[in-house]
């Protein structure tokens, strides 16, 4: 039994937390430059990276969880679109009418900010990454480089239901689904990546990141009978670290790391309660890289620590202006965080 000084799972907002920070120290790494901290761009690296399939791990063991408990397709569309769409949306407007407050270029260029909305807004980022004259003294010239996942997210969220309702035709025959897309997506990525060039790019869209939302949709349809402890974790973690090292065992990273994930998100931890009353993980992912873009734009001369500092409060300060005006208010009525505050009152 853990001590009253410790309580037992629910330590999904943590991870998030923890990994869309992760993500955004790489980024200001990359993006920034600075010579002090270039020794630890590949570390960081592999931190954003696993960090990024981690958030995919999530969203199979919680997206699958909220469809299967939503009355319908609708509500199950709607939930998605709330919490997904609203702070997406306004963080591309944002960008644009800011392009348009300081930039010349992007005042005499309205096609391009066109542009710019209409494939952000579809999640169709890679068609117009850039605004004219914007970041354009900048290492990279992207003003959201970080939205690439999202139109990920947003398929995987089209293809759960098929999947769902597939695995429940099949009883027990399920596991055999999940394993076959688990095996098609890692035959996808290793393809296209041992193709490299541009057809590397493909290794990390869809179905190459299958594996990491399908293992944690199998975790959760097993939840009942398996629950990831400690033994299992220090297992996955073994195999994930040897799977950074051995190509032959790269196959075997995503369910290594899935296992590892959901042990950590139901483990007993330390109570603290921040990430209870807000959940700003997906605001940080958002907006860090146009805050740190901006940051270095403007103050690209001053030593990089203070840059850090500056970068850290605002996307921190961003983010939970984010959750507490547009996140949480458009949240589903039947959001565990509204419930939880409902009840707390």
């Amino acid at each position: 039994m853990p001590s009253k000084a410790f309580e037992v799972g629910d330590n999904f907002d943590a991870l998030r937390f923890l990994f869309a920070t992760c993500v955004a120290v790489f980024h200001f790494v990359a993006l920034t430059g600075g010579p002090s901290l270039a020794f630890t761009a590949g570390w960081l690296s592999l931190g954003a990276e696993l960090s990024v399939a981690g958030f995919f791990v999530l969203s199979g063991y919680l997206v699958l969880g909220s469809f299967q408990r939503s009355k319908n397709l609708r509500e199950y569309a709607e939930k998605r679109f709330r919490r997904l769409y609203p702070a997406y949306a306004a963080i591309i407007l944002i960008c644009a009418a800011g392009a348009l407050l300081v930039s010349a270029p992007s005042r005499n260029d309205l096609a391009a900010v066109a542009k710019y909305l209409g494939a952000n807004l579809l999640f169709l980022n890679f068609l117009a990454p850039t605004l004219p004259g914007v970041f354009e003294d900048n290492r990279l010239q992207a003003v959201n480089g970080a939205l690439w996942t999202l139109k990920i997210e947003v398929a995987f969220y089209g293809l759960l239901p098929l999947i769902a309702i597939a695995a429940e035709k099949l009883r027990d025959a399920k596991w055999l689904l999940f394993g076959t897309l688990y095996i098609v997506a890692e035959i996808w990525r290793a393809t296209f990546h041992s193709a490299g060039g541009a057809f590397a790019v493909l290794a990390h869209q869809l179905p190459g990141q299958m594996s990491y939302f399908i293992t944690g949709m199998a975790l959760w349809e097993a939840r009942k009978h398996f629950q990831p402890g400690r033994l299992t974790a220090a297992l996955g973690l073994a195999v994930l670290t040897a799977s950074l090292f051995l190509t032959p065992l790269e196959s075997s990273r995503a369910g290594a790391l899935g296992i590892l994930v959901i042990a950590l998100a139901n483990a007993p931890r330390p109570r603290f309660k921040f990430e209870r009353r807000a959940d700003i993980s997906y605001g940080i992912y958002i907006v860090h890289f146009p805050i740190i873009q901006a940051i270095h734009a403007i103050s690209g001369q001053i030593p990089i620590w203070i840059q850090a500092c500056l970068s850290g409060m605002l996307i921190f300060g961003v983010a939970s202006l984010s959750w507490r005006f547009l996140e949480r208010p458009l949240l589903y009525s039947g959001s565990h965080y509204k419930t939880r505050a409902a009840g707390a009152a």
